[in-house]
Formats: C-alpha cells, sequence, structure tokens
C-alpha cells in the first residue's frame, strides 16, 4: 500500500508525458539464495558505521501490479 501512495503522489507531482527511471536490486534466482526478498539488512559504510535498512526486492511482475494505473507505462 506505500508503493501505491508513493504513485499516487508522484502521478500528481509530474508533469505530463513525464518519464521516471527507478534503479534498484531485482530479485532474481542467485539472489534468493543468500537473502530474504524483503527485511531488514545490515549496511556498512566506507568509514565503518553500520546501519540496518529495511529493503525489499521486486520482480517485474510486482512492480506492474503497484503500478497499474493507464497513465503509468512499464518498460
Amino acid at each position: 500500500e506505500q508503493e501505491k501512495a508513493f504513485l499516487r503522489r508522484l502521478k500528481k507531482t509530474l508533469k505530463a508525458n513525464s518519464q521516471i527511471m527507478f534503479i534498484d536490486s531485482a530479485w532474481n534466482k542467485r539472489r534468493r539464495q543468500y537473502q530474504e526478498k524483503e527485511g531488514i539488512q545490515e549496511r556498512v559504510l566506507s568509514d565503518g558505521r553500520v546501519f540496518k535498512v529495511y529493503k525489499r526486492y521486486f520482480k517485474k511482475s510486482d512492480v506492474q501490479e503497484i503500478s497499474y494505473c493507464p497513465s503509468f507505462t512499464l518498460s
């Protein structure tokens, strides 16, 4: 539901015929061997600081379901 709310807000913000690109890590067979599809992961910065972040990987079908809206085109 958070993703749908984000896309609704994005739609209101963008001008007509705008384009936006999301770049992230996709869920795949290789990643499945080492990580959960959704959960808390640890990130270590180059200065040694450690943070816990929430990460959710998406398959193309997940994104299609979230972004279904006649005014959005997924490619």
